[in-house]
């Protein structure tokens, strides 16, 4: 073999290497994903879920549940992860608000029922009460345990606030942004039918 077609050789290995490590990456990187999240977790507006509250295991929600506003924010540099807040949470006469921060890790998890999911998992959040504590510190022992489900764009979420008791279930359900801007509206609905209910 003569010299020029030996680093020719090299020179084509070389070329097929950087091409495998650069397919590879690429594959990594999963950008429909990240533009679905981006679309869905981006917090311009809140997410509005369905949502029963519970005391000790106990309902106090009535029907369905309430609607209920989960800030959550997504940052293609940390892919990995989604931010969660709720503002001033409460429900029904509940005479305290719950300010609460979490940093949720996506984490894999076996299909259910042939349908992709992806787990929703943090066990430091942090909860703040007003009126009393209005600041959020940046580790707690709240959690948060779900399930994203992306092919059909569903969710559902459990919320321990560790707080008196106070759990939270948001059933499996799909995401519907537009909830937000009808918010007022199915609260107004719940309020009434709280009322009607307890009277």
């Amino acid at each position: 073999m003569t010299k020029k077609n030996t680093i020719l050789g090299l020179s084509l290995c070389m070329l097929a290497l950087l091409f495998a490590c650069s397919k590879s990456e690429s594959d990594d990187i999963q950008p429909n994903e990240t533009i679905q999240y981006e679309k869905l977790f981006n917090n311009t507006k809140p997410m509005v879920l369905t949502t029963n509250a519970y005391i000790s295991g106990e309902p106090r929600t009535v029907g369905d549940g309430m609607p209920m506003k989960f800030y959550f924010t997504y940052d293609k540099n940390k892919p990995e992860e989604l931010s969660l807040e709720f503002k001033k949470f409460h429900y029904g006469s509940m005479p305290l608000k719950v300010n609460f921060r979490a940093t949720v890790k996506l984490l894999s998890a076996k299909d259910k029922d042939g349908e992709k999911r992806v787990r929703l998992y943090c066990d430091d959040a942090n909860t703040a009460i007003e009126p009393g504590q209005t600041e959020l510190g940046e580790k707690g022992s709240a959690k948060v345990d779900g399930y994203f489900y992306p092919e059909t764009e569903k969710i559902e979420a459990f919320i321990n606030f560790n707080m008196m008791n106070v759990t939270a279930y948001s059933a499996k359900q799909k995401i519907d942004l537009s909830r937000a801007d009808r918010y007022d509206e199915e609260m107004e609905a719940y309020n009434k039918l709280h009322k009607e209910q307890n009277n």
